[in-house]
C-alpha cells in the first residue's frame, strides 16, 4: 500500500490529467477500459475470507484423509494382485507348482530304511535311513478281548445297539 502523501500526489495527478483532457477535448479519445487491480478489502469482506479459508482448510484436512483410506485400500488390491502375478509367473516358468499329495511311507526295519512314496504317481521321493527313534519297533497291543454276553432281551427298542454285543 503506498503512502498518504503518494496517494495524494496520485488523485492530484488524475485531476490535473481530467482538467486538460476538458481543455483539449478534440485532440483526445476517452473511453471505458476495466483492469484488475488491487482494492482494499473491507471488514466484511475479510470476516467471508475468513470463514471461506477456515472450510477450505477442514474439506482439504477431511479429503486428504479420505485419499489415505483410497491409497491403503487400493495398495492392499494392488499387493494381491502381485503375488497372484508371482506365484503364476513361477508356476509357469518351473511348469510346476507345490500341492499337498497323499503318500506312503514305509519302514523296513530290516534294511534300516524309510521310504516315502507318492501315492498319485507311485515314485519314491524320499529313501533315507532310519532315525534312532524310528528303529524302535512299534508294539501293536492286540485289542481288549470282548467279553460275550448273552443280551437279557433281543427285541429292538430303537435305543440301542442291535448286534447282541453289550
Amino acid at each position: 500500500m503506498p503512502p498518504k502523501d503518494t496517494k495524494a500526489k496520485m488523485k492530484a495527478e488524475g485531476r490535473k490529467i481530467e482538467a486538460d483532457m476538458k481543455k483539449n477535448a478534440t485532440a483526445v479519445i476517452k473511453k471505458k477500459v476495466t483492469k484488475n487491480l488491487k482494492v482494499d478489502l473491507t471488514r466484511d469482506e475479510l470476516m467471508q475470507a475468513g470463514d471461506e479459508l477456515a472450510n477450505s482448510n477442514l474439506e482439504g484436512a477431511r479429503l486428504e484423509s479420505d485419499l489415505k483410506g483410497v491409497k491403503a485400500e487400493y495398495k492392499g488390491k494392488l499387493e494381491e494382485v502381485v503375488g497372484r502375478c508371482k506365484k503364476l509367473t513361477t508356476m509357469i516358468s518351473t511348469k510346476s507348482e507345490y500341492r499337498d499329495v497323499e503318500c506312503e511311507e514305509v519302514k523296513d526295519y530290516k534294511k534300516g530304511r524309510v521310504h516315502v512314496m507318492r501315492l498319485d504317481t507311485r515314485r519314491i521321493i524320499e529313501d533315507r535311513p532310519m532315525s534312532e527313534a524310528e528303529k524302535q519297533m512299534e508294539i501293536k497291543l492286540s485289542p481288549e478281548p470282548e467279553t460275550k454276553t448273552k443280551p437279557a432281551d433281543t427285541t429292538d427298542t430303537g435305543a440301542g445297539d442291535t448286534d447282541g454285543k453289550a
